[in-house]
This record gives structure tokens, sequence and C-alpha cells, in this order.
């Protein structure tokens, strides 16, 4: 038996900390109470060791459960978020205890009950029961892609799969076969989705297509409603979690399935607060130290994934046709700038003929602007100040008429418009450019007698409002006008029309992922059309119509996209042919955050050119200034196979360079946003 055990406090205190073992011996993922100061915490057993401290150790208090709070491969998963994502394991234990919830403790007689309701408007259970039996009936490529995932199954071990597939061939009941099986064989399956904004049918569909009880996992759940679910997966009564990333921590405690849908979605990366931890990678991680499958779904795959798949790493499965049989819709441009000089508005002459034609067909379209408000910025047409952000200089406020506000979209900051122009006194102040709320109020004097609905964070914040607009849209018809967010998933036969009023938004960011985000989202919304026996058609407004990006869009060739922008990735040594760490210092006094990031690249460059490595900065961030803060980064690369002795470097420069009060500083290890 192991003489010491690292715990990682419910507390929330970053490190790690030592005790000396208990009777009955503490093992990986039991839960433990532990003296600390002069109180006692609960804590998680990471590990279990005979390395003595250099320090005196109190012992372990109490083990109160019978058995594992959580599986040990999760006490593993932690350890590894720690160590990979360069945080404290205290940190990386996050997401697990937020899983389960203060409540989780409650359920196991471990602790005082505190009531506290669901969030309004949210009415998806987080324990769903199967009504009825329903069958599937796969077209021949979905049962040779889920008779694949069962092979690896019997075979036995790690096994990472690929499942590529253009919008509407049936990835979800490709996905569900395979779980069948794996639930058939007595194992529990894990599945993951980019959004907790789940349609309450896909849900149910999972558990009456797989006759089991599905537990979803998410943010928006309160403490009771995720205890429910969480320890009805730590007790077996549910085979099955479904959730965002953070149901990765899912205490299932045998797993033979791993699916990770829509595998490509930026949100599977934590951003802002850390573990900075990528859904889709920890997956992958986790299903190797299992020894399982794990399956990535997505019509337009990460170029991470479609080079390991394309390279051998991962096998890949294909549907290169929709479930239906319905034919890819056409996709034609259209020069913006033109048009824009012709009708001095969002919705070109085209798309109108477009959409007068399908709504009299009765028909129903959706149309996409990706920009949120009225207008992206306010302009004096006297001096032609654009207002900017009082806390993030540069930054332009974006008009929201519906509220007469002005907002930044960065810090949050709101203001009512000013009666007059700060820099010259005029009162002659105009909305400039369009964003969302534009394009609706233009929609709607162009069709005033059709139904109309927005769709995006402002119109939609809460997940049962987003689900009754959609529903909504599927019963009456109509326009649907949305932000990326109409672009996820929603399945309405009668769409034969999509517009993309300016499908130039988001190419031209200073970022190197801004043309495969591009091709993502418009491949992704154009997949809406015509996906029952109507064919569809799709029209892309664009300034720049001889973009090679839009006729790879147009042919629905994504494996074309990739092999240029691959090419090109490989030139210039970026990711998957290297590994990126960017470390980010802010604070209010722009001279000590410069110095202080100085000074790390001083200990940190010599270390990284002895390894062949490479780092750029310090250099302001290319959106310098953010709720106050001056914001300077560092950026370092090495080879794809070199990840840990970039991290090494990293981390140890970062601990030798203490951080200043009024800095605060993280390392993003494999980023997928340089902004």
């Amino acid at each position: 038996m192991s003489r010491f055990v690292d715990v990682v406090l419910a507390s929330g205190q970053a490190p790690a900390f030592t005790y000396a073992q208990s009777d009955p011996p503490v093992s990986p993922g039991d839960l433990v109470k532990v003296p600390f100061g002069r109180t006692s915490l609960w804590a998680i057993a990471l590990s279990c060791h005979d390395k003595e401290p250099t320090f005196p150790v109190k012992q372990i208090m109490d083990k109160p459960l019978d058995r594992p709070f959580v599986p040990a491969h999760l006490a593993e998963l932690v350890r590894w978020i720690a160590d990979y994502y360069l945080c404290p394991p205290g940190v990386a234990a996050g997401p697990l205890w937020s899983a389960a919830g203060p409540s989780t403790l409650v359920r196991l007689g471990l602790g005082a009950r505190k009531r506290k309701a669901s969030p309004p408007g949210w009415n998806l259970e987080s324990l769903v029961s199967p009504r009825e039996s329903i069958e599937l009936s796969p077209n021949p490529d979905q049962s040779a892609a889920a008779d694949a995932i069962v092979q690896a199954m019997t075979a036995g071990g790690f096994a990472p799969m690929l499942l590529a597939g253009v919008t509407g061939s049936g990835k979800t009941a490709t996905y569900l076969l395979a779980a069948r099986e794996a639930i058939r064989r007595g194992k529990d399956v894990l599945i993951l989705v980019p959004e907790i904004g789940l349609t309450p049918q896909t849900v149910r569909r999972t558990a009456d297509f797989l006759g089991q009880n599905v537990a979803v996992l998410h943010s928006q759940l309160s403490d009771l409603d995720r205890a429910r679910a969480w320890t009805s997966l730590r007790e077996g009564s549910a085979r099955v979690a479904l959730g965002p990333r953070s149901a990765l921590f899912a205490p299932l405690f045998d797993p033979g399935l791993i699916v990770v849908d829509e595998e490509h979605d930026g949100s599977y990366k934590q951003s802002g607060d850390a573990p900075r931890y990528h859904g889709r990678d920890a997956a992958v991680w986790l299903a190797h130290r299992l020894g399982i499958p794990v399956v990535l779904g997505s019509a337009t795959p990460s170029l991470e994934s479609w080079h390991n798949a394309t390279t051998s790493r991962y096998r890949l499965l294909d549907l290169p046709h929709r479930a239906t049989g319905a034919p890819m819709p056409k996709v034609r441009t259209v020069d913006l700038g033109a048009e824009r000089k012709r009708t001095g508005g969002a919705i070109s002459s085209v798309l109108r003929v477009d959409l007068e034609r399908t709504l009299a067909a009765g028909k129903s379209a959706v149309v996409l602007h990706n920009r949120r408000g009225w207008s992206p910025q306010a302009i004096c047409l006297d001096c032609q100040t654009a207002l900017e952000c009082p806390n993030c200089p540069g930054l332009r406020l974006t008009w929201h008429k519906d509220r007469s506000r002005l907002a930044c979209h960065h810090c949050g900051h709101e203001s009512p418009p000013p009666r007059a122009c700060p820099a010259c006194g005029s009162e002659e102040l105009e909305a400039k450019g369009y964003a969302i709320q534009r394009v609706e109020d233009e929609l709607r004097r162009l069709f005033p007698d059709t139904p109309l609905a927005r769709l995006d964070r402002d119109s939609a914040a809460k997940a049962a409002v987003l689900e009754k607009i959609i529903d909504d849209f599927r019963e009456h018809g109509g326009i649907l006008l949305g932000t990326q967010m109409v672009a996820k998933g929603h399945d309405i036969p009668s769409v034969t029309l999509v517009g993309v009023t300016d499908a130039d938004i988001g190419s031209q960011t200073p970022d190197f992922r801004a043309s495969e985000r591009t091709f993502q989202l418009l491949s992704q919304v154009a997949g809406r059309s015509g996906r029952a026996s109507d064919p569809g058609e799709v029209l892309l407004q664009t300034r720049s119509p001889g973009n090679p990006l839009f006729a790879e869009v147009a042919a629905h060739d994504f494996g074309a996209f990739a092999l240029r922008e691959l090419e090109t990735r490989q030139i210039l040594r970026l990711p998957p042919f290297s590994r990126l760490i960017l470390v980010e210092a802010s604070g209010s006094d722009y001279a000590l955050v410069e110095a202080w990031m100085d000074r790390l690249a001083k200990t940190l460059r010599p270390a990284l050119e002895t390894l062949g490595h490479f780092l750029a900065g310090p250099m302001e961030a290319p959106i310098p200034v953010v709720a106050g803060r001056h914001r300077v980064h560092l950026l370092a690369k090495a080879r794809a196979d070199a990840s840990g002795t970039l991290r090494r470097a990293v981390r140890e420069a970062m601990a030798s360079c203490n951080i200043p009060s009024g800095i605060r500083a993280f390392a993003d290890v494999d980023p997928v946003d340089l902004l």
C-alpha cells in the first residue's frame, strides 16, 4: 500500500495537497475528508505514492463512501489536464467538481441541502427516460461506418476515428447504431456535443432509440438537477451521458465508446478561465487511456483531425451522400459591393428575387448575418469620429437599436447613445454598416406579410427560447434570420433557400484559422438547405467572389479546401505541422506588463532556440486593450512532435519569472484563437 495520497480540494485551492494514507486505504477517485488549517474539507484523491514529502503531513480523516466517488480514470484525466495545459491540479479539477455540483454531496448524504431553482426558461430535464422504441433504417454508407466502429469495439483497444460526412448524411444515426451495440455489451457511452442549446427532440431521440436513460450534464442546470443526472450515472441507472465539454467528467465507470459530435466546433476549447483544455483532445486522450474507440464527427472537420485521418493516425469513415438521397444544394455567389451600390441595403436584388420565389412556393428560407446588434459602429457625420468603448480603446461600439444602447461585445460595457459627438459636439450621429437587427428591419420592410424570426444571442439567450424559435419556424415557415446559431444542426425539411448577406465577415481577422472558420460556417449553414425532397439553393453575397474558398464551398469540396489550406500551413509551419503556446499578460499599467513580458521572453528565448523552437514577441495583442487592461502576447512554436519540450520550457520560464501584483498571465496550450 502506498504511504501518501495527493488530493484536490473541493474548495478550489489550486495546488494538490499531500496527506498520509488512511485505514481503510484510499485509491484515486475516492472522496475523502482532510484536515486543512483549523477546519476539514472534502477532497478527491488524485494519486497514491511513496515519495516522502520534505514537510510534515497530516493523515486523511475519513473515506465515507464504500466505492470511489469518481472512476480512477477521471482522476488521471485531471492530472493530465494539469500537466498538458500548464495549470495547477486544483484548477484542472474545477470541471470535475462543477460537473457534479454542490448538491451531489447532499444526494450522497454528506452535506446540507441548498435549494436553487433551475434558471428561468430552461425546460430540458437533466435525466431523459425512453418513452417508445424507435428504429433507424441506415443506408449502406451508414451501416458500413457503424460496422467499422463496432468492429473496433470487438477488437478492443484504442481506436480513433473521424466520421466525415456531408451535412445531412446521417452522422447522428451512425453514432446511435454504434452506441446501441456498446450498451448491448454492457458498456457506458459518452456523447459530447458543442452547445448546451440541445434540442429536447435530439436528446429524446437518443433515449428512445437506445432504450436507455440519458443523463444530460451542462452548466445551465440547477445544482439539484445536475446532482440528479450525475448520481444517476455514478449509480448506473443511466448508461449514457450527453452534454458539452464538461460532460467529459461524467462518472461513467465502464465506458465502451466516446463520441464527439461536430468536433470542429471552437466551443470545445475552454476560453477565459482556466483550465483552458480542449474537450475533443481530452476525449481522445481519455479514450487512449481506457483503450476504447472514440469517434469524431463533422461535415467540416478541423484541419488537425483531417490531417490525422489522411496520415493514418485516425481511421477515416466517409459518408459522402445525404441520408435521404437528396442532392447537395446549388451554391451561387453575388458581388456584394456592386449590389450595395444598386440597392443601398443588405439584401441584394438577386437574394430578394430568390426569397420571393421561395416564399411564393410555400417553402422557407434561412438568412445568415453573423454580426449582432443594429450596426457595427456609430459615426459622426461631421468629423467622421467612430464611437469607441471607453474601456477598450480602438474597439468600436455596436449600436443595439432595440435597446437603444451602445455595447462592447468584448468587455460587456453598455451605455445609451450620446446626444452629441464627444469629439466635435455635432448631433449628427449615424449608424454605419449592417448588423443583424438592421438586416431584420430591412427584411420586414421587404416581406411585411411573411413570418420572420431572429435567432441570435440577444433574442435567444435561454435554451428554451431558442427551441421555441426553431419550433415556431418549423411549424409556420417564413424566414429565419440568425447569426452562426442558425448553422448548427437544425434539420427543417421546408428550408430550400439559404442566403448569406455578407460571407466575408470574419474571414479577414488576423488569425491563421480565419479561412478555416469561414469555410466551416458557410458549409454548415449551406447544409440547412434542401434536406428533404425539394432541391436546395444557397446564395453567398461577397465582396470577393473570386476567392477560391467560395468555389470550394459551392462545390461542397472540403477535401480541396483542406489540401490548399494545409499546404499553406505547412509552408508557414503552423498547426497541425507545429505546436503553439500563446502566453498572454494583461494589466492596467502597460509599462509594467511590457517589462514583465520582456523578462519572460529573455528567459524563454535561449531555451527555445537551443531546442530548435521559435518565439515571436512580445507584441501587442490584436485586440490590445479590453476592459481597461493592456494585453501583450508571446507566441511559442515547436515541431508537431515536440509538444512536451515546448510545454516544459514555458512552464519553467513562467515559474522563474514571478508575476508582479497587478498583472494577470496565463499560457494557452494549443490555442484556437490568437486574438
